[in-house]
């Protein structure tokens, strides 16, 4: 038992107990469920580029970030767009924005960083047509996500690229995603 403390407590402090700010910029790949994609009218993926805040202090982590969704667009509408000088008819694409927070503990030792998380994500999408001012505009009523991320860090410096794995909880019209990302931390 006194073998075991001792290797803990080892373990601990040797990790690296940072505190302070982390910028991050990372893109997910996230499956949508079928009844989803069917319901929404959009494709089996959404494509998420978002940037964070976070901060860590100890052993814990938290974030918020803010982003773009990229999405297909399986129940597209045309429409006739005049611009003054002639007319043509073109089609509406889906996307939209997201804002999400993350909160867990995360490990560093070295260069290498282990953490889980628990989010939650939202989505605000619509179909419409791009540069067009009075054209059909449909909203996509997606669900919030909330989902559990282990994932782990590699860090050269004050920099860092990561690889994660969402698994959504059951309420979610998504079923995973997987996350790469990138960090620069600082201190303010």
């Amino acid at each position: 038992m006194k073998k075991i403390a001792l290797l803990v407590v080892s373990l601990f402090s040797s990790l690296a107990l940072a505190d302070g700010y982390v910028g991050t910029f990372y893109i997910d790949r996230a499956n949508v469920k079928p009844f989803a994609s069917e319901e929404y009218g959009i494709g089996d993926a959404i494509y998420n580029f978002n940037v964070g805040l976070g901060y860590e202090k100890n052993f814990i982590r938290a974030d918020v970030h803010v982003g773009a969704s990229l999405m297909s667009d399986e129940s597209q509408f045309s429409q006739t767009v005049t611009d003054g000088f002639s007319s043509d008819t073109r089609d509406s694409s889906a996307g939209g924005v997201n804002v999400g927070f993350e909160v867990g503990p995360h490990l560093r030792r070295g260069s290498y960083e282990i953490e889980a998380v628990i989010g939650w994500n939202k989505i605000w999408a619509s179909r419409s047509i791009s540069d067009c001012i009075d054209c059909r505009i449909e909203q996509i009523n997606i669900d919030s996500n909330t989902y559990i991320m282990p994932g782990v860090t590699y860090h050269i410096r004050t920099w860092g690229v990561g690889l994660f794995y969402q698994h959504m909880l059951p309420n979610s019209p998504l079923e995973n995603a997987i996350r790469l990302s990138f960090h620069i931390e600082t201190t303010l």
